[in-house]
C-alpha cells in the first residue's frame, strides 16, 4: 500500500526536513567548538593589489602581525597576540586573534576571529561582526573595518 500524498504536502515535508538537515548541522558545528563564521563585507571597486596593499598597511599599523599577503586571488591573513585586562582583581586574557581578508569580485569579505580564556581555564570562540562584538574585543579591529570601509568609499 503507498500514501499518496498532495504534492504541496510533499513539497513542505522535503522543505521541513532540508530545515531539520541544516539546523542540526549547524548545531554539530557549535557543539563542536566551531562557531558559525560572521564575515563583514563592504562593497569594493578596487583593484585587487590595492585592497591587499591597503589592508596590510592597516593591519601592521594596528600592532598586527601579517602572516599571508597575496595578490591572486587577493588575500591577506594576519594574528594577534592574546590582550590582558584587568577587572578588578579579575584578570581576563582575550585573543589571540585571527584576521582573514578575502576579495571576491567587489566584496571585500572580513572574518575575525578570537579565543578568549577565562580565569577558570573555559575558553570561549568567537567570531565578530563588528557593532555587537564586546568592546575590549572590538578595540582590537574596529581600525581595520572601519579603514577597510573608507578606502572602498563604505560608510
Amino acid at each position: 500500500m503507498s500514501l499518496h500524498l498532495p504534492r504541496v504536502v510533499r513539497g513542505a515535508l522535503v522543505l521541513a526536513a532540508a530545515t531539520i538537515a541544516t539546523g542540526c548541522a549547524a548545531t554539530m558545528g557549535r557543539a563542536a567548538g566551531k562557531p558559525t563564521p560572521r564575515y563583514i563585507d563592504v562593497a569594493c571597486t578596487k583593484p585587487g593589489d590595492q585592497v591587499v596593499a591597503r589592508a596590510r598597511d592597516l593591519l601592521q599599523s594596528a600592532g598586527w602581525t601579517v602572516t599571508l599577503v597575496a595578490v591572486q586571488p587577493p588575500e591577506v591573513e594576519a594574528s594577534r597576540a592574546a590582550v590582558y585586562l584587568g577587572a578588578g582583581e579579575n584578570l581576563l586574557a582575550s585573543g589571540p586573534y585571527r584576521f582573514d581578508l578575502t576579495y571576491p569580485t567587489g566584496q571585500v569579505r572580513m572574518l575575525i576571529e578570537t579565543v578568549r580564556v577565562y580565569p577558570d581555564g573555559r575558553a570561549e570562540h568567537g567570531r565578530y561582526h563588528g557593532d555587537d562584538s564586546p568592546t575590549a574585543d572590538k578595540r582590537q579591529f574596529e581600525s581595520i573595518v572601519t579603514g577597510m570601509r573608507s578606502f572602498c568609499g563604505a560608510s
